[in-house]
Formats: C-alpha cells, sequence, structure tokens
C-alpha cells in the first residue's frame, strides 16, 4: 500500500485548499492536536449556504494500484434537514459522491455537545479503473461540501487526519510528509528536499500526468537540490521513493518564474 495524502490539519504547517464560504482551522476541536478543519470555526454554519471544501489533487493510475482507499475522522454536527456531501471530483467539475451525513448518521452526534466519542472514522475503498472510466482522468481531489436550508443550522462539520492510499498491501516504515522538507514552495528556479530517508528515485509529474525523473544537480548528506527552470509556471507533484519501502511519498509544489 502507498501513501500518496495525508493531512491532519497542523495549522502551524498549513497547507493550500480550494476553500469556499467559511473554511478554516480551529483549535478549540480536534482528533490529533494541535488542530483540524471545520466550515464554520467562528459558531453556527449559516442558513441557505453551500460550503466546500477541496483537498490538494493527487494522481490514481490503474498501472499502479487496483485500489484507492481513503479514510478520514470526522463530527458532523449537522442539521437533519441539511447534509455534508464527500465526493472526488476531476478538473472539469464531474464528481462522485462517496457518502452523505449529517447528526442523524451516528448516535453521538445527535446530543450536539462535542467529545471526543463524536470522532467517527470514514474509509472508502474504490477501485482505480471504475473511478477512470466515470470521470477520465489520472488527477482527482477529495471534496468536502455542505449544503443547508432554510429550517435550521448547526455546530458545523470537523475533518480530520485524511489519509489517501492506493494498492491493497501494507507499507512498513513509510516516512511521511512531515519527515521530507521541501523548498521553497513555491519554487522559482531552484528546490531542495531534505531527508533522513534514503532516497532511490524522484520523479515530478504535471496535472495531466506528464513525468520525468529528476537529477539532482547538487548533493550533500540528506540534502539534494533539483533544477525546476524548465518546468513551467504551474502546479506539479513530486514522487519520492524512499530506498528501504514498498511505498512512496508524493508531494505537491508549484512553480512561479
Amino acid at each position: 500500500e502507498t501513501k500518496i495524502y495525508s493531512d491532519d490539519f497542523s495549522n502551524t504547517s498549513p497547507r493550500k485548499y480550494l476553500k469556499y464560504n467559511g473554511w478554516n482551522y480551529t483549535s478549540t476541536f480536534f482528533h490529533s492536536p494541535p488542530s483540524c478543519i471545520t466550515d464554520s470555526p467562528q459558531g453556527n454554519y449559516p442558513n441557505r449556504t453551500e460550503m466546500i471544501l477541496g483537498l490538494l489533487p493527487f494522481k490514481i493510475s490503474p498501472n499502479v494500484a487496483s485500489q484507492v482507499n481513503i479514510s478520514f475522522q470526522h463530527s458532523a454536527i449537522i442539521h437533519r434537514t441539511d447534509t455534508g456531501y464527500v465526493e472526488l471530483v476531476n478538473k472539469n467539475g464531474q464528481f462522485v459522491q462517496l457518502g452523505a451525513f449529517n447528526m442523524e448518521s451516528y448516535p453521538y452526534w445527535k446530543d450536539k455537545m462535542l467529545d471526543q466519542n463524536d470522532w467517527r472514522e470514514e474509509i472508502f475503498s474504490l477501485n482505480i479503473s471504475d473511478l477512470q472510466q466515470k470521470l477520465g482522468t489520472d488527477f482527482l481531489f477529495l471534496r468536502f461540501r455542505l449544503v443547508s436550508g432554510t429550517l435550521g443550522t448547526d455546530d458545523g462539520w470537523y475533518i480530520d487526519d485524511v489519509q489517501i492510499r492506493t494498492g491493497t498491501s501494507s507499507v512498513e516504515n513509510l516516512p511521511n510528509e512531515q519527515e521530507i522538507i521541501l523548498s521553497p514552495n513555491p519554487a522559482s528556479s531552484f528546490v531542495t528536499i531534505r531527508t533522513n530517508y534514503e532516497i532511490s528515485n524522484i520523479a515530478v509529474y504535471d496535472l495531466f500526468g506528464n513525468s520525468e525523473t529528476l537529477v539532482p544537480i547538487y548533493m550533500n548528506g540528506n540534502e539534494r537540490i533539483f533544477d525546476v527552470n524548465h518546468l513551467s509556471n504551474g502546479v506539479y507533484f513530486l514522487e519520492i521513493t524512499p530506498t528501504h519501502s514498498k511505498g512512496k511519498i508524493i508531494l505537491p509544489f508549484a512553480v512561479l518564474h
């Protein structure tokens, strides 16, 4: 199994998301410290509103793995007449719905009292070939979308500890993103990678799935520097293969000359 996306929504290392109508960090309630992300950090969400959180895109391919496994922790204190949708979306806006939730979905959510019992893990296992037939692309992003009506509001939707993995075998000793430092991001001419892990290969992908192997122009111990002057402005993904692991780490970065 290969981890291709991971986020604990730590506001000490914020990432770029598609956020619409209120989504932001909160440190008052979380599954793993110090924070999670919610549609309503300042109180109840409003009526007649669509609130969208889109995470960074990730790449899947049936040539590499057959399954994609998506998991996250959440607490959906959402009014019984409103709905929080979990969706996979392609770059054209087409989507596949994975789940729909409100306070009626889980007994602990009905009392509207936030505590650790309110956290519930959701796991979705999806066939990659089926997804590509429906969405027609290797690159997808996970979207959380809360739609409210007119009859009432509630505390809101809290999301934490998102994990996206491909394949079926387990991975031992796979480094997480916090153990790999990539800077600067965005990059204009050069990008530096620092890690305590030995790396056997680094490839870069664009949003259309085109790839090339990156060869460092400088190496010193755990530090590698790569020239990205030839890359056009845009969003890319570094696919890092540790030497002593069956898995890979994929990190998004931007080029801005």
